[in-house]
């Protein structure tokens, strides 16, 4: 995704091989001829688990300078459309550009500039804007709450959701009868308790839950250490695996050392979750 920045940046010559499109935009060398004019309109979308983001039109106008020297001005209208929010649109970042072609279809450098000044408040609102909705996105989709004095679930939950979920999430322990007023108030996601889409449903202990709802479960790998921590979190399915004892018995070494400490445990049974899933890795290759 291009940067929505509003600062200009330093020119950058980039070399790049003949094919189609539109010229800021692809590698096309291609002028548009001596005192001529081109237009190109473009559209694109970036999807991500937060957001949606689409530059409907990508608009740009090229006049040429001789047979070797193209002057480009482009400037896209962005969408942006975070999950649970409404959408959002206007102006991006505007560029000016310079292009020159050394050999007829071959070769070519693309001088890329930033955005004219005279569209700095219009970008600028539109930066702000795209910080606004990310960091709304983030405030919501980042912030998980579960119950205090974890032992297998809640901390296999946190380990899994920072590993293939989102790397920068927020885990709040609290008692359990506080879950659901609190994960109201920080606009939370509560997991691991009773009644909730991330917690103990349809035989799923919180970690399958969570495997299921993100897609991951086309990871063997992940599904192999799915069995073993609902074993070690499932007291009927205990011999379901057989290194669910085990692990079961280390997050209870973790709790009698750490107590409520629960980030703690985070940051200290991390490290066995890793070489878990690793030796589930070598596992799943034979």
């Amino acid at each position: 995704m291009r940067k929505t920045g509003v600062f200009p940046s330093l020119l950058v010559c980039i070399p790049v091989l003949a094919h189609a499109g539109p010229p800021m935009l692809t590698g096309d060398p291609g002028t548009p001829g001596d005192g001529k004019w081109e237009i190109n309109i473009a559209v694109t979308l970036e999807k991500r688990r937060s957001e949606s983001r689409w530059e409907a039109p990508v608009f740009d106008l090229n006049y040429g300078v001789g047979e070797h020297i193209q002057l480009t001005y482009e400037v896209p209208w962005i969408v942006l459309s975070p999950s649970g929010e409404g959408t959002k649109s206007g102006l991006g970042n505007s560029n000016i550009g310079v292009k020159w072609r050394s050999r007829q279809e071959l070769l070519g450098f693309a001088f890329r500039g930033a955005k004219l000044p005279r569209r700095r408040q219009r970008c600028s609102h539109l930066a702000a804007l795209h910080r606004d909705a990310t960091a709304a996105v983030r405030r919501k989709a980042m912030k998980w709450i579960t119950r205090e004095d974890a032992k297998v679930d809640r901390i296999a939950c946190p380990w899994l959701i920072r590993r293939f979920v989102d790397k920068d999430a927020e885990f709040l322990y609290v008692p359990a009868d506080q879950v659901m007023s609190v994960a109201r108030q920080e606009g939370a996601i509560p997991y691991d308790v009773p009644g909730v889409e991330l917690g103990h449903v349809d035989g799923r202990c919180s970690f399958e839950s969570i495997l299921h709802k993100y897609g991951l479960g086309n990871d063997p790998a992940l599904v192999e250490l799915a069995r073993i921590v609902h074993a070690a979190d499932v007291e009927a399915d205990i011999d379901s695996s057989p290194e669910g004892r085990g692990l079961q018995a280390i997050a209870k070494g973790f709790s009698i050392l750490h107590g409520k400490n629960d980030h703690r445990k985070i940051e200290m049974e991390t490290p066995m979750y890793d070489a878990l899933y690793a030796w589930c890795r070598e596992r799943a290759k034979i």
